[in-house]
């Protein structure tokens, strides 16, 4: 199989620091890279009401797996408290 690319809910746009995210504040879902440009394409309202997608909330572990974040990068966002 294919490696799945993982979505924001709301999207995040171009131009910004994806290092300065913190990522607990999206909702996500995976979607494979055609789905994922056809996302683009289409926006982030045609493609959830038409495929049905329920985006979900991550817990810290399961951001840090996914590299989405990492635990200093979530323990410096409780701190400045973001």
């Amino acid at each position: 199989g294919k490696h799945a690319e993982i979505d924001h809910e709301p999207p995040i746009g171009r131009g910004f620091d994806r290092n300065h995210i913190d990522n607990r504040r999206f909702r996500f879902f995976p979607l494979c890279h055609n789905h994922h440009m056809l996302r683009h394409a289409k926006g982030i309202k045609w493609f959830m009401d038409f495929y049905h997608i329920k985006p979900v909330k991550l817990d810290d572990d399961m951001i840090i797996s996914l590299k989405l974040n990492s635990r200093k990068q979530l323990d410096d966002f409780d701190e400045k408290g973001e």
